[in-house]
């Protein structure tokens, strides 16, 4: 159900998804945690979610922000970067689905074989 699943879903769940982002503009990881940490307990003490922030509210916590970061953060692009096997990529889902889709279709077979 993908309302009931677009529902569920925080924008601060992608945490670690800012973290990343930063890693990948050069930032060390341990620096970037420490970022998104303080750029968290901001958004709760405001009482907005990351996802209202503004590029320059970003950019208040490192200047590597950029104008991509809204993109990045985004629940649909978070999961399609997971593309590795059992990840939430849509092609490693398709892929997994796939798999599923040969493994019932194998016992079946051997079931209607019995």
């Amino acid at each position: 159900d993908r309302e009931k699943l677009a529902a569920a879903v925080d924008v601060e769940m992608l945490a670690t998804d800012l973290a990343d982002y930063l890693v990948l503009k050069g930032v060390p990881f341990r620096e970037a945690h420490g970022i998104v940490a303080s750029m968290v307990k901001e958004a709760e003490k405001q009482g907005i979610g990351l996802g209202q922030w503004s590029v320059s509210e970003f950019q208040r916590f490192s200047d590597r922000f950029g104008p991509d970061v809204v993109d990045y953060l985004s629940v649909e692009n978070s999961l399609s970067r997971r593309n590795v096997y059992g990840g939430t990529g849509k092609a490693s889902v398709e892929q997994q689905l796939k798999r599923a889709r040969e493994i019932l279709t194998a016992a079946e077979e051997k079931e209607a074989g019995s």
